[in-house]
């Protein structure tokens, strides 16, 4: 009799339990929902975003054996072919040039050991920490860390494998040399030619592509020299030919961006002074504390032989993600983010990190996404696919005087 007894009670409140889930249902249906939420629902969009970065070309750089009085055949950011004449040089026996040569060290190769002892050693640390956060059944400091530990392996395979051969070579002067007192510099490729050289022509190469410190580079004031007709030293520039058919732009973006970019995009657009130009993903890597992005073009731009620094748009072309409506966004002790509605019908503020807007809807990270708090990475969780969220954020915050 006892146990029967037991089981019409234990019955009794699962009945009861279920009555008042299905009232509280009801009730949290028809004073907050009443059409105020949404259903957070992958979508399209576009992705847009401001970036800047520095600009990697195909380009050799020819100088002069001789001494000599140079006069250029050709005016800078001119096309020329294979075989045309670049300059004349007649032949002096002393020479004071009236320029000279920015000298860089640019021999990364030596520095990739160091590099990557550096790397080994950031690797075995994240590993030890790892153990650490197992042991103290740390699960959010784990998943953080195994993401690391992956892009510094990824850094180190792209290092150790890296095939890419150095186009940027300082090549020695092709000038016809069967006549000493004067002579011709001839063209050996099809492409741009210019007489500027701002000393990164064999350090901002792709060989070098994972050895750099972009965010050093960028920082720096870079100087251009401007080669004229006139006297030239022996060893001394005398032109350069750009490949104007493929280059690549390396962008600086954030630390957290690296994941959308290598799970998500592969083509996107780049917008230069108001021009579209389409381009594609070529690799996204760690850098240090940032990302670096990046993107290989076909279509040239005004005087892209000329800049290095680049400061512009990049669009996505149909981007999926997360999509939210923007009203939904408060920003709450300054901390931008939505109401959502948990498992049990109580409504929690969780931050959003908006990755591309337009007038009326948002794509934002999904799961989790990166903040940084004194030069340390945290981890924050955000909303997923089929949350429940209030759809107008300020209202709702007004309401309960939040």
């Amino acid at each position: 009799m006892a146990i029967k007894n037991k089981f019409k009670f234990i019955r009794f409140i699962v009945i009861a339990a279920l009555i008042f889930y299905f009232i509280y249902y009801l009730f949290i249906s028809f004073f907050v929902k009443q059409d105020k939420t949404f259903i957070a629902k992958y979508d399209l969009m576009y992705l847009e975003n401001e970036y800047h970065g520095l600009i990697i070309r195909n380009e050799k750089t020819f100088f002069s054996d001789i001494n000599g009085k140079i006069e250029y055949k050709i005016n800078d950011g001119e096309v020329v072919k294979k075989g045309q004449v670049i300059a004349e040089i007649e032949s002096l026996s002393d020479v004071k040039s009236n320029t000279d040569d920015i000298k860089l060290d640019t021999n990364f190769e030596n520095k990739k050991p160091e590099i990557l002892k550096e790397l080994d050693e950031e690797i075995y640390e994240i590993k030890l920490k790892i153990v650490n956060a197992v042991n103290g059944n740390e699960i959010e400091e784990i998943s953080n860390l195994e993401e690391k530990l992956k892009l510094k392996l990824d850094l180190k395979d792209k290092l150790t494998n890296n095939k890419i051969k150095n186009f940027n070579l300082e090549e020695i002067s092709n000038r016809n040399g069967s006549d000493e007192s004067s002579n011709y510099f001839y063209s050996n490729y099809s492409g741009i030619v210019s007489k500027k050289f701002d000393g990164l022509e064999k350090i901002l190469t792709m060989s070098n592509l994972y050895l750099l410190d972009y965010n050093k580079i960028y920082n720096e004031n870079i100087d251009s020299i401007s080669k004229n007709s006139g006297l030239i030293q022996k060893n001394e520039n005398v032109y350069r030919i750009i490949d104007n058919y493929s280059y690549y732009i390396a962008y600086i973006i954030p630390f957290e961006d690296i994941r959308l970019f290598n799970n998500n995009l592969n083509n996107v657009k780049v917008e230069i002074e108001g021009i579209m130009y389409s381009a594609s993903v070529y690799d996204c890597f760690e850098n240090n504390t940032d990302g670096i992005l990046v993107l290989e073009l076909n279509q040239t731009f005004d005087q892209f032989y000329l800049n290095r620094k680049v400061e512009n748009k990049i669009v996505s072309d149909k981007f999926k993600g997360l999509k939210i409506n923007n009203d939904a966004i408060i920003i709450n002790d300054g901390i931008k983010g939505v109401y959502k509605i948990g498992v049990g019908f109580d409504i929690e503020f969780v931050p959003v990190k908006v990755l591309s807007s337009s007038d009326k809807f948002s794509i934002v990270e999904e799961n989790y996404f990166y903040v940084y708090e004194n030069d340390n990475r945290k981890k924050v969780m955000t909303i997923n696919v089929n949350d429940e969220i209030i759809k107008i954020g300020n209202e709702y915050m007004k309401q309960n005087d939040l």
